[in-house]
């Protein structure tokens, strides 16, 4: 199942400018694949509109549960989530013509 997660922080929990959060981020986001892999789930992509203080994910997993354990090590600074189960746009089109 896909899910799309929208991450945004405050600007005082931004990693750009908070040490604190810095720190966390970067040996997080640095080792996401793997954090990914542990936690069951396959990252299709992470892209940034920066310098909004946001992250789009797509991600693939059997669980909700997984998608959850993956975002708790992947972003162990102050975020918040928003996560939407998704389907492709075959998808939808199958659904369409059915």
């Amino acid at each position: 199942m896909l899910f799309h997660i929208t991450v945004t922080h405050t600007p005082e929990d931004c990693p750009l400018y908070n040490e604190d959060a810095r720190a966390a981020a970067a040996d997080a986001l640095g080792n996401v694949d793997t954090l990914a892999k542990d936690a069951g789930v396959t990252l299709h992509f992470m892209v940034s509109p920066a310098p909004e203080h946001a992250l789009f994910v797509l991600v693939e997993a059997d669980t909700y549960e997984a998608v959850g354990a993956f975002l708790k090590s992947a972003f162990p600074f102050p975020s918040d989530f928003s996560v939407s189960p998704v389907i492709s746009h075959r998808d939808v089109v199958a659904l369409v013509n059915k």
